[in-house]
């Protein structure tokens, strides 16, 4: 017998397997049965009691908790058919079913940070109520591209990895609130920063507005009028000293307290294995919705 949602009660070690607590998996089941019957207009547990086929997971509850299990334990097909006593074709079927109902479940319940903004408008729109941003980059690890200029285009010299990136976007209480879409492991943070909030638009200017040295343009480009960013060592010629003042030391401490929240904030965003791990799935649309998915359950496990 498989591993299946009625065979786990221990309360750490279902959030060990899922991230979430068993009261958190209870109402996200909920929305997830909704949006289930609303797309087959039928419940999950009627279609498998009407059909002749059997479901490999008969409840929403099952499905859910193989998706999550999916996404917090990063493994191939094979050792999730396994593990859940399934074949391979049933489990990849079933993780790619359960993603796609997450994803909407969650985007029909507003609960998916934003990805992209059309224009300025609709950036300040967004973020209207929050008068203090802190902005950061993260890189997901990826399965080296067979093409040359493939391998190029991925390659991150920060990181020595081949990677994908995002613009992550959070308020102080460390909601992610923003996930830009991938880009490729070369571009940098701060052309990352450009590409998605143009500085024309000028959506920062009446923001505070929290960055580290990666976004050290910013500050010319964007004319923000409170952004508080770190202190950086200048160069200077062999033998001259370049240290930072105390003064200057003390403000890096003070931002790198306040930008520290968006550290945990990407470190919960991660805690889905299969974002942590090298990532081979090759669909980018899957992928992307797996960022999507993995930001949302990051504020879902914030919530009260």
């Amino acid at each position: 017998m498989g591993v299946s949602f009625s065979t786990v009660r221990a309360a750490t070690q279902f959030k060990a397997l899922t991230t979430l607590t068993l009261a958190q998996f209870e109402n996200l089941t909920t929305l997830f049965s909704a949006t289930y019957q609303k797309r087959y207009e039928v419940s999950i547990e009627e279609a498998h009691l009407n059909l002749e086929k059997e479901f490999v997971f008969p409840t929403a509850k099952d499905l859910l908790f193989y998706t999550l299990y999916c996404i917090k334990n990063d493994m191939i097909g094979a050792a999730r058919a396994f593990t859940f006593s399934i074949t391979e074709s049933s489990a990849d079927y079933n993780f790619k079913k359960g993603i796609t109902l997450l994803h909407a479940t969650l985007a029909e319940n507003d609960l998916l940070p934003a990805r992209h903004f059309e224009n300025e408008t609709a950036f300040l729109d967004y973020f209207k109520a929050e008068g203090k941003l802190i902005i950061d980059a993260t890189e997901f690890k990826i399965q080296r591209p067979a093409e040359n200029e493939q391998q190029k285009a991925m390659y991150s010299g920060k990181k020595k990895i081949h990677s994908q990136k995002s613009l992550v976007i959070s308020n102080p209480q460390g909601k992610i609130l923003y996930v830009s879409y991938l880009f490729a492991g070369k571009t940098h943070d701060y052309e990352l920063l450009k590409q998605e909030i143009p500085a024309a638009q000028k959506c920062l200017s009446k923001k505070e507005v929290w960055l580290d040295l990666g976004f050290m343009g910013v500050k010319k480009d964007h004319h923000i009028e409170n952004l508080p960013i770190p202190h950086k060592k200048k160069r200077v010629k062999k033998g001259e000293c370049n240290d930072l003042t105390p003064a200057q030391k003390d403000e890096n401490k003070v931002i790198g307290r306040e930008r520290v929240v968006i550290e945990h904030s990407i470190g919960e965003l991660k805690k889905c294995q299969i974002l942590q791990q090298t990532i081979r799935i090759k669909k980018q649309d899957c992928l992307e919705n797996l960022v999507g998915i993995a930001a949302s359950l990051a504020n879902f496990r914030k919530r009260k």
